[in-house]
């Protein structure tokens, strides 16, 4: 059963990578019903199911999964919504990975006492367990970031899906992820197979667009340095750049070209790229320097204030739209913190070093946690997403201006 255990979680990375939520509907079914098909209740998978926790199969747990799969299929449809729910989509999967382990574990805790010297934790499973549960969690939270990277360049390439390939792809992603969990607990050796070639194949896929983003720099006229299309100004001699164009959310490169160069500044400091050549900043802080040209993301206190004040700006028209889309239970609360995360906390967290965001991200997550359970109460439930939009812009806003005070933004004169 520990060899069945090891097996199947391994070999279900690359479809939860795929799908969160589809998955687990699909295995959440097996556990219900599998033991019951004649041509399924032999498979050691099948049965490793069938002995989860009764909570994890009940009519609520289905339903509530059957919904969370079809928002999730119908989501990945549209190249916007897909763009959208990108700023949580990994973290979602990790999640759901480790917590589809840690259920599955349960079956098997009894017998591992005596067949492996492990140690037991409080919660009377094996400490092991645990480990692997965030093993198996981090490694598909790693896929996904793979995965969103071949989505990035595909929505760089046909942003409203012309060619229909996004679609395609959602839908063959939509079949893999659910019929691929059979494929797991009848054959979990091949589909350990298939979790190596997945991981392998995504890996030589991102190294080949990231080779690409630097193909599609235009030489600069006066001294031949590559440029990105969205820079003003060449990195290396400083020539002003003409046709500059316009960045998405996650800082891909659009086709539009720019007509506001002081709203494509910010586009870009928001998108964590340099305001004078449009590379990415690799680093968090705001004591960096862009590695191109030497530009930090801000000259002064003052350019920082400016920054955050245009962000509090989109504040109350993000606030009212929350208000309206909190009103719908569950589904509602799912796209309002995607939305509000990806089009206003971003732009702030990307100049937080991780050090400073430990003590800050807890405390939201408790007043996350509180806000959330009164969601699904009418009327008070609409206000619950506003307000943990709200809060989550104070404590980042005050956690980016701490970050201004530790490192003094220097003087700097850019090129014109």
């Amino acid at each position: 059963m520990e060899v069945t255990y090891v097996l199947t979680t391994l070999g279900l990375i690359p479809y939860i990578t795929s799908r969160a939520f589809v998955p687990l509907f699909a295995s959440a079914l097996i556990a219900r019903y599998g033991a019951d098909w004649k041509l399924l209740a032999d498979f050691a998978g099948v049965q490793l199911l069938d002995a989860i926790p009764s909570w994890a199969t009940s009519d609520a747990v289905l339903i509530s999964l059957g919904i969370l799969a079809l928002v999730e299929v119908v989501g990945n449809k549209s190249p916007h919504l897909r763009e959208l729910a990108s700023l949580t989509d990994t973290q979602i999967k990790g999640l759901a990975a480790t917590v589809f382990c840690l259920a599955l574990a349960a079956p098997i805790a009894p017998g591992l006492g005596t067949s492996l010297p492990v140690l037991h934790s409080g919660f009377g499973m094996p400490s092991w367990t645990a480990f692997w549960a965030l093993m198996i969690g981090s490694s598909t939270w790693f896929l996904a970031r793979l995965r969103k990277g071949i989505y990035l360049f595909l929505v760089e390439v046909d942003h409203d899906d012309d060619l229909g390939l996004q679609k395609l792809l959602s839908w063959m992603e939509d079949a893999i992820g659910f019929l691929g969990v059979f494929f797991v607990v009848i054959l979990p050796v091949v589909a350990l197979t298939v979790t190596g070639l997945t991981l392998l194949t995504l890996y030589l896929l991102q190294k080949h667009l990231e080779r690409r983003e630097e193909k599609r720099k235009v030489p600069c006229d006066d001294c031949g340095t590559p440029n990105p299309l969205c820079g003003f100004f060449c990195a290396r001699c400083g020539k002003e750049r003409s046709h500059v164009r316009q960045v998405g959310l996650l800082g891909t490169i659009k086709e539009t070209p720019v007509t506001d160069p002081e709203l494509h500044r910010a586009q870009l400091q928001a998108c964590k790229r340099c305001r004078r050549c449009g590379e990415r900043l690799r680093q968090k802080g705001l004591d960096q320097r862009c590695q191109a040209c030497g530009l930090p993301p801000f000259d002064n206190s003052r350019d920082l204030e400016a920054y955050i004040g245009r962000l509090q700006g989109t504040l109350p028209r993000t606030l009212l739209l929350l208000l309206v889309v909190g009103a719908v239970p569950v589904v509602g609360l799912m796209v309002g913190v995607v939305y509000y995360r990806l089009t206003l906390i971003s732009g702030l967290r990307h100049y937080i070093p991780r050090s400073s965001l430990f003590l800050g991200r807890w405390m939201m997550r408790l007043v996350g946690v509180l806000l959330i359970c009164l969601q699904p109460i009418p009327i008070l439930g609409a206000f619950t997403l506003p307000a943990l939009c709200l809060f989550n812009f104070l404590i980042y806003r005050r956690l980016l201006r701490r970050q201004g005070r530790v490192f003094p933004l220097p003087q700097t004169v850019e090129a014109s």
